[in-house]
This record gives C-alpha cells, structure tokens and sequence, in this order.
C-alpha cells in the first residue's frame, strides 16, 4: 500500500513538471514554488486518503446490505414498509422534478413579459456575482 501511495504521489508531482518550468521561467520566487510544490503534495496525500475511505466505505456498505437483505428476507412486513417507502420516495422526487419544471417555466415567463427583475428587486446580477467570485478566487 505505500510503495503505491508512493508511485502515484511520485507520478503527480511528474505532472506538474511542465508547471513548475513554467513558473520558474517566469521568476516566480522561491516562496511561491515552495507553497506551491507544498500545496500539490497535500492534495495528493488527501486524495490518496480519500481513495482509501471510499474503498473503506465500499466494504462496509456491501456488509451493510448484505446484511440488510438477511434481514428483509426474514421480516415480509418488513419488504412490504421499504417497497411502499421506495414509492413514496419516487413520487416525491418526481414532484421536485416537476416543480423545479414549473418554476423555471414562470421565471421565463415572467423574464420574457417583465424583463429581468433583479436590478429592480435590488438582488446581485449574475455578471456581478461572477466578478465577485474572481476577485476572491483572485485574492481581491
């Protein structure tokens, strides 16, 4: 298991060969590649990390079912309350997709007999929360 974290950590930081060149060529200084190359190691751990919880999860969730359908299969009553929850369940989310449907439906509606109502209501623009969220992703 470490020699493969170790292979794949070493494959990443490979990949980012053609990016530190590039920031090197340009004189980014000596602070910015270390935080950089530091950044790039710590996404790698956590990713190798994250495989490793999701594979964790896997296991227990194909213990959790099989184990769930011992039980089912024991409890008829029991079918019988999933199978009436799993149709609850589908008609529900079928009603959001329904009333998502709608809704969208009086947006362009109103849109198309209104106009665009955010400038008058006072609510943020879309060009304004994007530019918003550049200068933060910017750092200002």
């Amino acid at each position: 298991m470490i020699e493969k974290t170790r292979q794949r950590f070493v494959e990443q930081l490979r990949k980012q060969t053609k990016l530190w060149e590039q920031l090197i060529e340009k004189d980014t200084d000596r602070s910015t590649q270390s935080w950089l190359f530091e950044k790039t190691a710590e996404v790698i751990l956590m990713s190798d990390e994250k495989a490793r919880l999701s594979q964790k999860i896997y296991e227990l969730q194909l213990n959790y079912n099989q184990i769930a359908q011992e039980i089912i299969m024991e409890n008829p009553d029991l079918a019988k309350i999933l199978q009436e929850m799993e149709a609850l369940v589908f008609q529900a989310k079928s009603l959001d997709i329904q009333i998502d449907g709608t809704l969208e439906q009086i947006y362009d509606v109103i849109g198309a007999k209104l106009g665009d109502l955010r400038e008058e209501l006072d609510l943020e623009l879309p060009e304004e929360k994007e530019k918003e969220k550049e200068e933060v992703e910017g750092y200002g």
